[in-house]
């Protein structure tokens, strides 16, 4: 039997500064679900559906983290 109680590859979370997340409905998650190739397509004037991301303002909590804990080990987790 293996030591090992917790593996973890490749954890990576990135943050975009001013992006607002909001409370929806479940109408108007569909709603944004169904339009939003139409409103990529009108701000990027290209029609490939794909958001221009502004680079400047992406935050990396986390990029290719990796680790192992093993049984009997403690791990805290801050944030």
């Amino acid at each position: 039997m293996s030591d090992l109680a917790i593996r973890v590859e490749n954890l990576t979370k990135k943050f975009y500064l001013g992006e607002r997340v909001g409370i929806k409905t479940f109408r108007e998650a569909l709603q944004d679900l169904v339009t939003a190739p139409f409103r990529a397509w009108k701000r990027n004037g290209n029609g490939d559906g794909q958001e221009k991301v502004d680079t400047d303002r992406e935050i990396w909590a986390l990029k290719g983290v990796s680790f192992e804990v093993k049984h009997g080990e403690v791990l805290g987790i801050i944030g």
